[in-house]
């Protein structure tokens, strides 16, 4: 596919920028993947069902995902061990998204957005978690526009979102999740299509991309 993505075409059309985090601010979705699969290696039987539910599911939260993982792998859903397991992916995910790379030319677009508090980021990720990845990184957004979860995607952009400048807003993201939360409020959706959701395209969305690369 062409990429088709133009840094000062989204500068001067939109005002407020939403993003998805992993795909889209980091190049993080195998990390997650390789976190998911570390954390369940003993359950080989297990392990082609996990990667293939989560990587054709980025964008569901982990609080739905380990469960389901652990009925894969037979194991009880008691609250102890569903903790256990959020924990040690907690831990595992955090370090390999931290050292993941930059999704190409991500950060050109975003040092461009004059007004940092017109950026938000709407994660899948434990906010607590997602908030300290950003600190790390040093990613330039203010704090309180940095959301996760428990609350869905479509929670926590209703917190920020104002209906009467919802043709100001674009939302990008790599996941069906997004498309929908973005069809919701009626909002310009740019979906990124590479190599780790090639399989998959929105029924709702504007933009059509690869990278963040004019």
């Amino acid at each position: 596919m062409k990429n088709n993505f133009n840094q000062e075409f989204f500068l001067k059309k939109y005002k407020y920028f939403i993003f998805d985090f992993d795909g889209i601010i980091k190049e993080s979705v195998n990390s997650k993947n390789r976190a998911y699969c570390k954390l369940f290696e003993k359950y080989k039987f297990a392990s082609r069902s996990i990667e293939k539910h989560h990587m054709q599911n980025g964008g569901v939260s982990r609080y739905e995902k380990i469960p389901l993982y652990l009925d894969y792998c037979k194991l009880k859903k008691t609250p102890s061990t569903i903790n256990f397991y959020l924990k040690k992916f907690s831990e595992l995910s955090t370090k390999m998204v931290i050292e993941s790379d930059w999704t190409p030319g991500i950060k050109t677009f975003l040092n461009k957005i004059q007004n940092k508090n017109n950026i938000f980021i709407v994660s899948a990720t434990p906010e607590k978690e997602i908030k300290n990845i950003c600190s790390k990184i040093d990613l330039n957004i203010p704090k309180i526009n940095i959301y996760g979860s428990p609350n869905s995607k479509e929670k926590n952009i209703n917190k920020f979102f104002k209906t009467e400048f919802k043709n100001d807003y674009i939302f990008f993201g790599d996941s069906i999740q997004d498309s929908l939360a973005a069809s919701i409020f009626e909002i310009d959706f740019a979906f990124r299509s590479y190599y780790f959701n090639s399989f998959i395209i929105p029924k709702y969305y504007n933009f059509i991309f690869e990278s963040f690369l004019d």
